[in-house]
């Protein structure tokens, strides 16, 4: 799920428009997501939507990062 945010938000002391601010959230959601009991094919799905949010925010993951992140 995308955060939505009213306004920018501050990172050290910089305001980040809210697409970098979705684009680092997703980041944070693809590096801690575990397979754990989930089977493979929903699990990359999961990982696949994560992605698709992304390229929709304006940051779009080659396959080869997607693969890095679900290795």
């Amino acid at each position: 799920m995308v955060l939505l945010f009213l306004q920018p938000r501050l990172l050290f002391g910089r305001v980040l428009p809210m697409s970098h601010i979705i684009i680092l959230h997703l980041r944070s959601q693809l590096s801690r997501e575990k397979k754990g009991d989930a089977s493979a094919s929903s699990y990359y799905a999961k990982m696949k939507g994560l992605a698709d949010e992304m390229g929709a925010a304006g940051k779009k993951l080659e396959d080869e990062d997607i693969i890095g992140y679900i290795l």
